[in-house]
This record gives C-alpha cells, sequence and structure tokens, in this order.
C-alpha cells in the first residue's frame, strides 16, 4: 500500500505555540521525553508534557493516499436502546470508519460554504490539537470518543489565558466532525427544541443547571420524543450517541448530573409526570441493597456500626467479664467514622459475596453467619477472585479485616479469629514500598523541571490571585495555594487536611518581635494515631495569614469552622479538595499526581538532600515504627547509591590511569606466545 507523504515540519515550525507557555522560572518548554512519544497509529493517545501550537501559515496541499481505516471500537455503556427510541445513524460507529487529522485538513481545502475565518479557524483547531498530542497529523484520527480520553477534554481551569484557547480548539474539531458527517452539526441555544423541553428548561433556576439539560432536550427533540416519555433506556441510547458526538472529559460524570437534575426536576414538578432515570453501570455490582437482607441481619449490622466508635470501649462488648483469649482482640480505640462506614460497606460485599455463591439470604440472619462455618471465608475468597479480584489484593485482605472485626464483635471463638488471620496472611499484599504506578508518577514529579514548578506552584497561584477581576476566582486560587503549601512542607494525610480546625489546629506565639505559627493534629484525628505538631516556617505563615484574613470570608458561611469550608458549617469533603490539587498540579507542571503521592514526594526531597536518614523521614511523615519508612523508602536510595558509585569508579579511575600506565611502562603488545601450560598466553617484554 503507497505510504502517506505529509510535511508535518510545515505545519509545527518552531516558533508557534498553541497553549501560551508557562513564562515563570523553572517552566520546562521544551518536553522530549520518550514517555511523550506516541504510536503514530494507536487509536488512544498519549498527553505530552509541552504546551502547543498556534495556527501557522497555510502550507501547500499535502498530496494524500487512500488508506484502509479500521472500524472504531466502541465502549457500550448499557444494554442497546428499546426498538422505539433506535440510535441514530451518526452515533452508529460499528461499520464507520475514521479519517485522519491530515484529511480532516485536506477536506478543509475544498469545502464548500466556508468563509475564509472559518477555514482559518478549523485548520488552527486540528493542528494545535496535535501539537498537544504529540502527533503529526496523519497518525491522529477524527474519532470524538478517543479523544476524549486525551488532554484535548481537560481544561487548565487555574489558569484563565490557556481555558479560552483550550476550548476553541475542542469545539473547532467537533465543528469539522460535524461538517465530515461524523457528528451531529451543533445548534445554538434553544433552536430546534420541542416547546415541552423549552417549558422544562426554563423551570431551572441555574444557568448551569438548564446546561446539563441542553444535549438531552435536543437528543429527544431531534426524535420527537417529550419529556415524560423519557425512559432508562432512552438515557442509555443518548449515553450512547454523546459519547460519539462531541469531546468530553468525563462522560460518566456528565451522565450523573444530568440524571441529579432530572431527579431534582421530578422532585419539584411531580405533576409532569416525569420518570426516573438510571445511570447505566459499566460492570454488573457486587453488593446487594441492604433490602435483600434479613431484618435481623440489618439490626445487627447496624449495632455493629454503633458498636465501633463509642465513647467507652466496653461498649464495644457490653461484658466486663471478657474471656481472655478474647483480649487479644479487644480494639485499643474506636475507630473513625469513615472508617466505620467502610467496614460496614466490607460486610456488605462479604455477604453479598456468599448470596453469589449460592447462599440464600434467609440463611443470613446475624453477622456470625459470615464467618460460621469458618469455610465461609473461603467460599468469600473465591467468590471475589472469580469477579478479578487478584490472588493478593488489598480489597480481599480488607473484607477480611472486617470479618475479623465482626468476630470480635460477636465474641467468636479463637480457632475463627486464628483462622481469619492465616487467611488475611494469605490474601494481604507484600508491602515493598511504594506500589508501581504510584513510582511512575513520582518521577515524573521529581524531574528537575517539573520538581521546579511544583515547588513555586503556591506562589505562582498567589500572584495569579492579585490578577484575577472575579474576587472568588482569587480567593479559589489562594486556596489551592494553602493545600498545596501545607503538602509540601507538612506532608499531612488528605484525611487530617482537609479536617484542620481554626481553633484546634492553628496555634499562635509571639516572642518580642517575632510570631510562630504551629500546625498541630491530636492523635485522635490521625490515622495511626501519631499526633502532628509542626512549627511552620514563615513564608508558609504568611500564606495562610493571607488565605485567613483577605480571601476565606469570601468562601465560607458564617460560623463555619474550618480552615477549608464546605458547605454550611461542614470541612470541605476529601474528593473535592484532591481534585482542586490534582487540577492545579496539571494545568501548571502537566503531570498527574493525587494528594497522597505529595507525602512520597517529601520522603524523596529528604532523602535527596540527607541520604540514609530515615528517621527524619519517620519524623517527618509520622510513621511509628523506622522500619515502615525504610521499607517504604529504601528504593529512593539507589539513584543517591547509583551517584557515589560513580564517583568512586571516577577517583579510582584517576588514581589507577597514573598506576597503569606505570606498570605498563616498558611493554609492548608483541607476539603472543603460548605458555609451558595448555591455554595460557604471555605478553612479550620489549
Amino acid at each position: 500500500m503507497e505510504q502517506i507523504s505529509f510535511n508535518f515540519e510545515a505545519f509545527f515550525p518552531a516558533s508557534i505555540t498553541a497553549d501560551s507557555q508557562l513564562t515563570e522560572p523553572g517552566h520546562a518548554t521544551d518536553a522530549t521525553s520518550p514517555n511523550q512519544q506516541a504510536e503514530a497509529s494507536a487509536p488512544v493517545l498519549q498527553t505530552p508534557q509541552n504546551s502547543n501550537a498556534a495556527s501557522p501559515r497555510e502550507p501547500a496541499k499535502p498530496a494524500i493516499a487512500p488508506k484502509v481505516r479500521r472500524p472504531r471500537e466502541t465502549i457500550v455503556l448499557a444494554p442497546p436502546p428499546q426498538p422505539e427510541t433506535p440510535a441514530p445513524a451518526a452515533a452508529n460507529s460499528e461499520a464507520r470508519k475514521f479519517p485522519s487529522f491530515a484529511d480532516a485538513l485536506s477536506f478543509l481545502e475544498t469545502a464548500p460554504d466556508l468563509t475564509p475565518t472559518k477555514r482559518r479557524d478549523y485548520r488552527s483547531a486540528l493542528i494545535s490539537a496535535a501539537k498537544l498530542l504529540g502527533q503529526p497529523p496523519q497518525g491522529i484520527r477524527l474519532d470524538l470518543q478517543a479523544l476524549s480520553d486525551t488532554i484535548l477534554a481537560l481544561t487548565p481551569k487555574l489558569r484563565g489565558h490557556q481555558v479560552k484557547r483550550r476550548q476553541n480548539i475542542r469545539s473547532g474539531i467537533n465543528k469539522v466532525a460535524a461538517l465530515m458527517g461524523l457528528a451531529h452539526p451543533h445548534q445554538p441555544g434553544a433552536d430546534g427544541l420541542m416547546p415541552a423541553w423549552l417549558d422544562l428548561k426554563r423551570r431551572l433556576d441555574a444557568e448551569y443547571d438548564r446546561h446539563h439539560l441542553t444535549r438531552l432536550a435536543r437528543y429527544c427533540s431531534d426524535r420527537n420524543i417529550e419529556p415524560e416519555a423519557v425512559t432508562s433506556a432512552v438515557f442509555t441510547a443518548f449515553g450512547r450517541d454523546l459519547a460519539a458526538s462531541a469531546i468530553i472529559s468525563d462522560r460518566t460524570a456528565y451522565l450523573r448530573k444530568v440524571t441529579n437534575q432530572w431527579a431534582r426536576l421530578i422532585d419539584r414538578y411531580r405533576e409532569l409526570g416525569l420518570q426516573a432515570l438510571v445511570l447505566p453501570d459499566k460492570k454488573a455490582r457486587l453488593t446487594f441493597p441492604a433490602t435483600k437482607f434479613m431484618e435481623s441481619f440489618r439490626q445487627e449490622l447496624d449495632k455493629f456500626k454503633a458498636a465501633m466508635t463509642p465513647e467507652n470501649l466496653g461498649a464495644l462488648h457490653d461484658d466486663l467479664d471478657l474471656p481472655a483469649e478474647q483480649r487479644p482482640f479487644r480494639p485499643s480505640r474506636p475507630l473513625k467514622p469513615s472508617t466505620v462506614a467502610l467496614r460496614v460497606y466490607q460486610l456488605r460485599c462479604a455477604a453479598s459475596a456468599l448470596i453469589h455463591a449460592g447462599h440464600d439470604a434467609k440463611e443470613l440472619t446475624n453477622l456470625a453467619g459470615l464467618f460460621t462455618p469458618a469455610s465461609r471465608v473461603k467460599t468469600v475468597v473465591r467468590i471475589l477472585r472469580e469477579r478479578g479480584a487478584e490472588p493478593r489484593s488489598s480489597f480481599v485482605a480488607g473484607i477480611i479485616e472486617a470479618l475479623r472485626h465482626a468476630a470480635r464483635f460477636c465474641q467468636a471463638d479463637a480457632y475463627v479469629h486464628a483462622e481469619l488471620a492465616r487467611i488475611k496472611g494469605i490474601v494481604e499484599p507484600a508491602n515493598n514500598g511504594v506500589v508501581s504506578k504510584n513510582r511512575e508518577r513520582l518521577r515524573a514529579m521529581i524531574e528537575p523541571n517539573t520538581r521546579a514548578i511544583i515547588m513555586m506552584l503556591p506562589q505562582f497561584l498567589l500572584e495569579g490571585a492579585k490578577k484575577c477581576t472575579d474576587p472568588l476566582d482569587a480567593a479559589r486560587r489562594v486556596r489551592v495555594a494553602v493545600m498545596i503549601e501545607l503538602l509540601t512542607v507538612v506532608a499531612p494525610r488528605l484525611g487530617n487536611l482537609n479536617l484542620l480546625h481554626l481553633e484546634r489546629s492553628l496555634r499562635r506565639a509571639t516572642n518580642g518581635k517575632s510570631r510562630a505559627m504551629y500546625l498541630i493534629v491530636d492523635e485522635t484525628e490521625v490515622k495511626n494515631g501519631v499526633p502532628i505538631e509542626r512549627l511552620l516556617p514563615a513564608a508558609t505563615a504568611e500564606l495562610i495569614e493571607i488565605w485567613l484574613e483577605k480571601f476565606r470570608p469570601l468562601l465560607a458561611k458564617p460560623g463555619n469552622p474550618w480552615i477549608f469550608p464546605g458547605k454550611k458549617e461542614k470541612p470541605m469533603t476529601k474528593d473535592l479538595l484532591g481534585s482542586w490539587i490534582t487540577r492545579a498540579v496539571r494545568d501548571y507542571a502537566k503531570v498527574e499526581v493525587h494528594p497522597h503521592l505529595f507525602r512520597h514526594f517529601c520522603a524523596w526531597l529528604h532523602l535527596h538532600y540527607h541520604p540514609g536518614d530515615y528517621e527524619g523521614v519517620r519524623r517527618l511523615l509520622g510513621h511509628k515504627r523506622l522500619e515502615t519508612s525504610i521499607k517504604s523508602y529504601i528504593a529512593f536510595e539507589q539513584d543517591v547509591a547509583a551517584a557515589r558509585h560513580d564517583d568512586a569508579v571516577l577517583k579510582e579511575r584517576q588514581v589507577a590511569k597514573r598506576v597503569a600506565r606505570q606498570m605498563l611502562e616498558g611493554f609492548r603488545p608483541g607476539k603472543v606466545t603460548r605458555g609451558p601450560k595448555k591455554g595460557a598466553f604471555h605478553a612479550e617484554k620489549s
């Protein structure tokens, strides 16, 4: 087959970039990491670290030979729709073939009814997207569903000067796909909507809510489906069509928002007769609803939940005469509410696994039925492995740990405790330090240019907040700056970061003209019971004061006592807090991280400047045992050990060079003669 001939350099001159580059010190303007190179034929594209190009001058039309194009591989969100709501031809992707970006560029050259401005903008969107993805246009398919899984779907919201440009790129690609018949043409506003859908949209108060309903309203209007006729089958077909009609970063999250808005409409306007919508599951659920279990089982599960967080530990058993063999299994302290909720869920998983194995739900009348006889525990493990769990899995080990808590609550005999401990030792994965996925992400964080951006990120965010015209946007930037500053300096766990209290967690001390700020977290609030008490650097304390005095009042409700306030008087949730941190690092440093990775980053940074100081790492991260720090981070010493070995080799060679020359002086390469012993060789002396 004849190969495509395309002048890639003509489309990407070195001086052109699509997204504005970060000009602060330490930004990598030309990333050339091997990880950024993707195969030209890959349907799902990798994300490069560098930003890219705006529209160049139009080059000569490339000569593109016809090529064989593979059919699209679709992700089925749910069972096919009912016959009365068939998927449109544009969304039927089984027989569809996708052109490349190079084909789209050639199409734009001859496309009719395009003004010069639109032709230029659409070309710019395609070329800029190819530069962002780090591939030539002929290597990228115009597959909107595949492009939704790339960097094109992400918007750098904390770097405002890039937001509009990224939105324009996505909009241009969507319009090119519509012109080529690969997606539905976009209709702005309320054009083409049925009167019933227009009335339904007007009933929503906020523009944000109306926006989420617009796509569903347009999909149904094109098929003459009234709001009261929308069923879960229609919604499933809508989700499938959505995946093929636009670049969307998280389709599942978007569909969840639509179902939430729909549920609010049902509650508010019952007279409309709207039907409840169910978000399709990507895989079969393991757990059954609570109504599947016996009433006695649910009541004992509620008692277990209440008993795990008592003020009086004796309430765990309500028995002063605890047998001696039970004392080793008695909890040392109450569990946190989040841990209790996790244990309750894990017990429901164990009960559901037994039902999947063929046990009758009526047999499970109490918690003891989960591990009596002990062979049922093995049945639970086997079912979980059949459903995809690894032989050694933290998920399975967590369920066994929940069964151990239930055995303590039920005062099971010593044999049951021993059997649960034995099985947990079999299924629990070995602790070999930082897992491979986190090691890969950490390598990206500690790359010199990326590390420089992360270390200066709080300052960049603060400077960006000062330039913001929207006070709320500025407050959000400073909030993220404080989060990242505390993660970098104190390295707390996410569960402690979001629960920092204005009065309990901050202590100020004045000594003459100097002022000091301490961050304090009580041992009862820390995962392993090791309290946090840290004197904050002056720059960190100053940043916190700026947040508390100028910006926090813009986001906090009156009476909210948390440093990072959430809704009403609640703290900011861990998920929301973590998403802001991940977004900030992604927008500026172009790497994917999660908040807990900052603890590994701090450990690496400490060992980088203080090799072998594992006691310092233990104190920094609040580990109870030194062995935990050594086992987790000894791999970080490999680079230091290799550097020391390289220095030793260089020094040894400097000495050896002089000695070797003296030893070889007077010798010359001569005739090789065989010595007295067979196989022995000697060089002749000159």
